[in-house]
């Protein structure tokens, strides 16, 4: 007996659909990098480092200018603190994202933007901006920066 033409055909959609159903969700792992991004900036408004280093992964690297990397959640923060402690606490800050991609594992991300901060120095009348790159890995489901890198733009005062 021949099987009839149709029953491969059926077979072979359910086993798409099934494999559609099972695919990740790029959209909504996208989101939820980037509302990992606005609750670090959140934090940072906050000058709250401790909340911050939250949002890493244990074996986290920082990069930031002039400073040698942060290793390690405990550097991290540490890194984080001595940061928000040289920033104005009347300073705005703002970051807008650019990019985000999604590792097709659905286990990594990386994610860049650029950022402001408004009034950010000690008197106040300091402006900043730059951009960030920020590697991002899941761990227990939820997303975490496991590498943060952030770059001024900022033209150096020139020197008389």
């Amino acid at each position: 007996m021949k099987t009839p033409t149709f029953v491969p055909l059926v077979a072979l959609a359910f086993a798409a659909c099934t494999a559609q159903s099972g695919q990740l969700d790029v959209a909504a792992e996208q989101a939820a990098v980037q509302a990992v991004e606005m609750t670090f900036l959140e934090f940072a408004r906050q000058q709250d480092a401790a909340g911050a280093a939250n949002l890493f992964t244990e074996d986290a690297v920082i990069f930031r200018e002039n400073r040698e990397p942060a290793i390690g959640i405990s550097a991290v923060r540490a890194a984080l603190e001595e940061e928000y402690q040289s920033t104005n606490p009347n300073s705005v800050q703002t970051s807008e994202v650019r990019y985000t991609q999604i590792a097709p594992s659905g286990d990594l991300a990386f994610q860049y933007g650029m950022w402001t901060t408004t009034g950010g120095g000690a008197s106040g009348a300091e402006d900043d901006r730059g951009h960030y790159l920020s590697v991002y890995r899941k761990v227990n489901g939820t997303w975490k920066f496991a590498v943060d890198m952030s770059l001024s733009t900022t033209p150096e005062p020139q020197t008389p």
